[in-house]
């Protein structure tokens, strides 16, 4: 009795470590890709294979991959960037987290010659198309309109003249200037090449929104910007002016020209 209880004690190890190894030999012939068939190689991966992937040089292991906003993105290599998520770092000068939006910029200062340009180019625009309209118009209330254009825009010019000789101006371009010109430009070979009422509808329709710029111009830049009282002076007598003009527009385009 006291033998056999011995034995067993002894046995009991050894049967342990037998059975391991047997469950062992049996995994590794499970996973050994000679003993696989066709579709349980295809399937098996590098894990299952008992295959260890070595890290290649500089890149990171999937195991320090850094999770993002959305989904995972693995850790940049030397050199580069950390990703922030799926959308990647900012680049310089741009709005964080896109690549083609520009950063904003500060609003450019208008000087009071700037300015002054500015209204003068405003008028030149208007008196040429209103020469324009004159000629080419088919409603008689929109004749009149522009002959009012003519008029009060001549005045406004010759004002912006003697403003810039009592101050000591010297107009000066801008981008503001440049934009109106350019505006100006192709809005009178659009009106030329129309007649009639579509004329007429277009020519009303543009006096609309450039009115309606000006003001919104004088409002959130000019009279922010100027510093001359001449110039201020000039802008406050314009504005109402102006605004009369938007209004006359408006009505035009509502009772004439939508018939």
């Amino acid at each position: 009795m006291t033998h056999t209880t011995r034995f067993t004690t002894f046995a009991t190890p050894v049967m342990v470590g037998l059975l391991l190894a047997a469950c062992a030999g049996e995994n590794r012939d499970a996973n050994d890709p000679s003993r696989m068939s066709d579709s349980d190689r295809a399937s098996a991966t590098p894990a299952t294979m008992g295959i260890s992937r070595q890290p290649t040089p500089g890149v990171a292991s999937p195991t320090s991959d850094a999770t993002g906003s959305s989904g995972t993105t693995s850790q940049s290599g030397p050199g580069t960037a950390g990703a922030a998520g799926s959308s990647g770092a900012a680049l310089p000068g741009t709005v964080a987290g896109t690549t083609d939006i520009p950063a904003s910029r500060p609003r450019e200062t208008l000087t009071d010659d700037q300015i002054l340009a500015v209204v003068q180019a405003a008028n030149n625009s208007e008196i040429e198309e209103a020469r324009l309209a004159t000629s080419k118009a088919k409603n008689a209330e929109v004749r009149s309109f522009a002959q009012m254009m003519i008029q009060h825009h001549t005045d406004a010019k010759q004002k912006g003249g003697r403003v810039a000789q009592q101050a000591k101006l010297t107009l000066k371009e801008s981008g503001m200037t440049a934009e109106m010109k350019s505006d100006a430009q192709k809005n009178m070979e659009t009106l030329r090449a129309k007649t009639g009422a579509d004329f007429d509808r277009a020519y009303i329709e543009h006096q609309v929104e450039e009115h309606q710029r000006v003001l919104t111009a004088i409002d959130q830049r000019l009279m922010a910007d100027a510093k001359s009282p001449e110039v201020r002076a000039l802008l406050q007598e314009v504005r109402p002016v102006i605004a009369q003009h938007l209004e006359q527009a408006q009505r035009l385009q509502s009772s004439v020209v939508s018939k």
